[in-house]
């Protein structure tokens, strides 16, 4: 009996030794993660900021950062099912990071490139060339889609969404390559319910 006593208490030893390392090595990262948001490096102080608030998530040093760090994203299709990817620009790797719809998911900020893609059309692809505000970003989503669910081209639908931005500190801020002819199909049924949020 004292021999599973003993066992046990290593056991909850070595726990406790194993999470007072963590959150010994995560107070000690956290001026870091400031550093880098200071620099710019936002990626960099993200990643950083994701291996801190996993080993203390009450360290709030790092936590009132990342609103400044990530930017949210959300994405949605008719039909739904459609495969997201991220890569960013500079980066040869590409990320699948769910299927639509997606609502609200946290991402390092950063230059993107955004694809969509559904078993059975085409491709193209559209990406900032700098950072955009939500507000611009939402207005410009929505003018695209309801172009190309209107029209079918992706080429017209990508011309009304830099028409819709009157912000200035915005223009041509969207790029678009690929096959430009992408048409998208309608709909079998109309849902007021699901929405129309991309964030690019």
């Amino acid at each position: 009996m004292w021999h599973r006593a003993w066992w046990c208490y290593l056991l909850a030893l070595a726990c406790f030794l194993k999470r007072r390392a963590a959150r010994k090595w995560a107070h000690e990262s956290a001026p870091r993660v400031g550093q880098l948001a200071a620099a710019g490096k936002y990626s960099e102080a993200y990643e950083l900021a994701t291996q801190v608030l996993a080993r203390d998530p009450s360290e709030l040093r790092v936590s009132s950062l990342m609103p400044e760090l990530s930017d949210d994203l959300s994405v949605s299709t008719k039909p739904v099912g459609a495969k997201v990817y991220l890569r960013r620009l500079g980066s040869g790797r590409e990320e699948r990071v769910g299927v639509t719809p997606i609502n609200h998911l946290r991402a390092a900020r950063a230059e993107y490139i955004l694809s969509i893609r559904k078993a059975g059309g085409a491709r193209c692809y559209i990406a900032t060339l700098w950072n955009i505000g939500n507000q611009t970003a939402t207005r410009a989503a929505l003018a695209f889609y309801d172009s190309a669910l209107s029209k079918g081209n992706a080429l017209t639908a990508f011309s009304a969404m830099l028409r819709s931005i009157n912000n200035g500190l915005y223009e041509n801020i969207y790029i678009l390559w690929g096959l430009h002819f992408t048409s998208l199909g309608h709909p079998a049924t109309k849902s007021d319910a699901q929405g129309r949020r991309s964030r690019f």
